[in-house]
């Protein structure tokens, strides 16, 4: 089966696109609006290849774009379970190696339990020689044993909206679509961050309100 590049609507806004996603501790993944809608940095960390704050719809599609064409080995205009997992993992390794750098504040090459967000107990799983430090290899070894990560295989059925058992440029660009229609409140053909924040947590008040959601 082939399947997108991305779950950029549902994981990164979920995969993004990452596309994506991933690798965020447990507690700040997967519940409540955050879990639901997305990391907001993460999100634009992925897409804002300009780094002016905004994602333009251009900008994504490009971005989306390029990870497509390097996933796609065999040039055949869709991505294998193979060429799908081959992506995932050089996205993972990418983010983490991104987190690594950022929570290595006095950078020294590792991470100390006061710089990193990992929570105690995976600290101290990760840190085999017991040194009080986390060394990339440590820490990227630390991080799947938290936190919720859709299946792959979940993955590919969701996004494969055809069922054709293959995922086109096309079937990606509608994903792109789906992101804009839910965070481009004012349809301008860009996100701001404000608009990201401001529809996740709209999305956590209204989640806190069963009996008024029943109304």
């Amino acid at each position: 089966m082939k399947t997108r590049l991305l779950s950029l609507g549902v994981a990164a806004l979920t995969m993004g696109l990452a596309i994506t996603a991933n690798a965020e501790p447990q507690g700040k993944r997967g519940h409540g609006a955050e879990g639901r809608h997305g990391n907001p940095q993460r999100l634009f960390e992925q897409f804002d290849s300009n780094h002016d704050g905004a994602i333009a719809r251009a900008e994504a599609e490009s971005v989306l774009a390029s990870r497509f064409g390097k996933a796609d080995s065999n040039r055949d205009g869709f991505l294998s379970p193979e060429e799908f997992a081959a992506q995932q993992r050089e996205r993972r390794a990418e983010h983490l190696r991104a987190r690594f750098v950022a929570e290595d504040t006095n950078k020294d090459g590792r991470l100390a339990r006061t710089e990193t967000r990992l929570p105690s107990r995976v600290f101290e799983a990760a840190d085999r020689d017991h040194d009080g430090l986390l060394t990339p290899v440590e820490f990227e070894a630390a991080t799947p044993a938290h936190g919720h990560r859709e299946a792959p295989n979940e993955r590919l059925k969701r996004l494969d909206q055809d069922r054709d058992g293959k995922v086109s440029r096309a079937e990606l660009g509608a994903q792109i679509k789906k992101v804009f229609e839910r965070f481009d409140t004012n349809h301008d053909g860009v996100i701001q961050r404000a608009e990201v924040e401001q529809r996740r947590q709209g999305r956590g008040r209204h989640a806190g309100h069963p009996a008024r959601d029943a109304r």
